[in-house]
């Protein structure tokens, strides 16, 4: 394919990343079939739309790509010349709007939702839609077309408040949540999706599925402000890790690559109906930033705090929420295989090579 390969149009280390999607035994067998990936400008979906090339480039799967955007100028920056390949198509539409009939597709991975904090306040109600309505547009699409399985990327912000007496949330949990602010919008969004996806399945037998990531790192553009991007930023251009608090605060965590092996072995492997935790290590801000300091191995890259008196505050002695992955484990076989210092370094590395 040359020029528009895979291989010739990203870096050798999210070529890593992509070879170990690839190398899963759930995708023999799947050839010459259709793939509709929403939202695939997306952080989580572009990596899902690269792992899907990278299957077509290596294994000659002949499978067909499409990428439902909202603006298609914002895809041909994202991709380059990889939306340009045959094996692509672009629909530029709202995920709130119907998909159109015309279309066939045998899987779907519904990641259209908008996760930037700045738009929880800009515009909620947005926010809100891309999910339900949008979802409410998947299933009804799968209503009408033989769908072969879908999943929906909903959020580990649907369990609410954690009580302090709960150690490891299974997919049951379900903790109180407020909403009455703008930011509510997602995880009540997420919530109100989840129930769709799980209403369609016992009243239509939709064959569709639900994955719970934990927080999700690794190579993100420079406009993220999120701190863990902040500090993947950091060991790319070799400078010292700042951090306005002393960093206590814990979540589960899962380098991208993982998720995205875990979101295909939901689509191919998962129960209909039924949702899936996906996360890795339970690590504070400050371990992740003492982690990178490690992936780094610079002079130049090390810890420091805004307010001093920060650095020798302690952490929590009693832990809650750590995500629970046995359900997954159990049912799909998948198991991350990504530690945070190796996906910090990774992650790194394709940063620096995209700048």
């Amino acid at each position: 394919m040359g020029e528009l390969s895979v291989k010739n149009n990203v870096s050798k280390a999210m070529l890593e990343d992509l070879a170990e999607t690839a190398d899963q035994p759930f995708f023999n067998g799947i050839s010459c079939k259709s793939f509709l990936v929403t939202g695939a400008n997306g952080f989580i979906a572009r990596q899902i739309v690269f792992s899907l090339l990278y299957l077509n480039d290596t294994r000659h799967n002949g499978n067909h790509i499409f990428l439902l955007v909202r603006k298609r100028e914002n895809t041909k920056r994202i991709y380059g010349v990889l939306a340009e390949r045959e094996d692509v198509t672009i629909i530029e539409q709202d995920v709130c709007t119907p998909i159109p009939d015309s279309f066939d597709f045998d899987y779907i991975i519904h990641a259209a939702s908008g996760a930037e904090a700045k738009y929880f306040d800009s515009d909620p109600i947005g926010v809100f839609n891309s999910n339900v309505i949008g979802t409410e547009n998947i299933i009804s699409y799968m209503n009408d077309h033989k769908c072969e399985s879908a999943v929906y990327i909903s959020s580990f912000t649907v369990y609410g408040k954690i009580e302090s007496s709960v150690n490891t949330i299974s997919e049951d949990y379900c903790g109180a949540a407020s909403w009455n602010g703008n930011r509510d919008c997602y995880p009540y969004g997420k919530r109100s999706a989840e129930f769709l996806c799980m209403a369609a399945s016992r009243q239509y037998n939709s064959p569709i599925k639900i994955v719970r990531p934990g927080f999700v790192y690794g190579a993100s553009g420079r406009n993220d402000t999120r701190v863990y991007a902040e500090i993947i930023r950091n060991v790319a251009d070799n400078t010292p890790i700042t951090l306005q608090s002393a960093g206590h605060i814990y979540r589960s965590m899962i380098y991208v690559s993982d998720l995205v092996r875990g979101i295909f072995s939901v689509l191919f492997k998962g129960k209909n109906g039924e949702a899936y935790n996906i996360a890795n290590e339970f690590a504070s801000i400050r371990q992740f930033a003492e982690a990178a300091v490690e992936a780094a191995d610079s002079p130049k890259v090390n810890l420091c705090f805004i307010n001093p008196d920060d650095e020798a505050t302690e952490p929590p002695k009693c832990l809650c929420g750590a995500m629970n992955i046995s359900k997954i484990s159990l049912e799909c076989g998948w198991s991350p295989l990504v530690a945070i210092k190796d996906g910090i370094a990774r992650s790194a590395k394709i940063t620096a090579a995209e700048i």
